[in-house]
């Protein structure tokens, strides 16, 4: 059957491109089924900000009636603009994998897309950008994904590689177990912050928008020299906080401040590892998507640290390693037994180290490819 690729246009085309995923994973026990509706919003413009400073064509492949693959092609201005490139960005590429022609006909697709507005690379898989979900699980443990992380087969990377595309950057997960450390550098933590006149209180949910904004404020000053970094925008931030809201457990979300001026330094977000609950519901929380992620959340035995940041001045001084301990030793109370750190770029030493005097040790290894146009 003769192959072509199409633009989706309307609906009923975002509706098949939300669905394809089952055509591959439906079989995979690792795989967690993302909720169709949440792919369908990220994707449409009105729906999420991303799309008031960004340009997003989602493509699918077909054979006949039949969709085969699906990628999106992105250009995302402020990424340029922040970083002074001409970057253009790929994600949500799947295909069969009897269709070796479907994968390579949609790269070239979406490399012809980026290249048509100016742009001189192409880089990917970003579910949008480095603020959702990103990169490709190229080794590592088997078991399912922790929540807000990608998963997929372990035939992609190849598939990858035959569109020509080549490794950028890798971003490392880790995973800590309990353990002695984690108690005897409790004493140490204490010391620290004593040291440098900062304590730790947990995210006041009475005042959900104000602590939002405070936190965001320190992520884009925290972040701002990382590798791929884009600032999020207002609206940005506070689509992002309503998605999280109730996810979120307070004392999980802890924020670093000077104990005489109550500024904010710092923060560490860990969120429970919701996937766990979410791989039932099978992409829908309705009829019973949503009992059935209310029944398993009780079997959440760990969590994911979603980010940590400190502002400049207060770096090198041990207190990243102060808001881990901080987290780790709440989840522990809390009855959860593990935490995946992710992600981290692979030549973060200062993030790395830290890490590494919890015993925490890399487990999966994603990567960011890319390509010139």
């Amino acid at each position: 059957m003769s192959l072509e690729i199409r633009p989706v246009a309307g609906r009923k085309d975002l509706e098949r491109f939300a669905r394809f995923p089952w055509e591959i994973y439906r079989d995979d026990p690792h795989w967690v089924p993302p909720l169709r509706s949440d792919v369908i919003k990220l994707l449409t413009p009105g729906k999420h900000p991303f799309h008031e400073h960004a340009e997003v064509q989602p493509f699918l492949a077909w054979r006949e009636n039949t969709v085969v693959g699906r990628i999106v092609a992105t250009v995302n201005h402020a990424h340029n603009e922040f970083h002074h490139d001409e970057v253009g960005f790929f994600g949500f590429h799947d295909a069969l994998r009897a269709d070796d022609e479907a994968s390579l006909r949609l790269f070239e697709t979406a490399f012809s897309w980026l290249k048509e507005r100016g742009r001189s690379h192409a880089m990917g898989p970003f579910e949008l950008s480095t603020n959702e979900m990103c990169g490709l699980l190229v080794e590592g443990e088997p078991g399912p994904p922790v929540v807000m992380m990608p998963y997929n087969p372990p035939w992609y990377p190849e598939r990858y590689e035959a569109a020509g595309l080549v490794k950028a950057k890798d971003l490392l997960a880790f995973i800590v177990h309990e353990n002695d450390k984690l108690k005897r550098l409790s004493t140490l933590a204490e010391q620290l912050k004593k040291r440098n006149k900062v304590r730790i209180r947990p995210l006041d949910m009475k005042h959900f928008d104000r602590e939002v904004d405070r936190v965001m404020a320190l992520y884009n000053v925290c972040w701002e020299k990382n590798w791929g970094f884009v600032p999020m925008s207002a609206d940005e931030i506070k689509h992002f906080a309503a998605e999280v809201r109730y996810a979120i457990d307070p004392e999980l979300t802890l924020i670093l401040e000077r104990e005489e001026s109550g500024e904010p330094v710092g923060f560490i977000l860990a969120l429970p590892d919701l996937n766990r609950a979410l791989k039932h519901a099978n992409g829908s929380l309705f009829p019973f998507g949503l009992l059935k992620i209310l029944w398993h959340k009780r079997h959440i035995d760990g969590v994911r640290v979603v980010t940590l940041g400190l502002i400049p001045q207060m770096r090198g001084k041990g207190l990243d390693g102060v808001l881990i301990q901080a987290v780790v030793e709440t989840g522990l109370k809390k009855g959860y037994h593990w935490a995946e750190c992710s992600w981290v770029l692979e030549d973060n030493m200062p993030m790395i180290i830290p890490l590494q005097k919890f015993d925490a040790k890399p487990y999966r290894r994603y990567r960011i490819y890319q390509k010139a146009l």
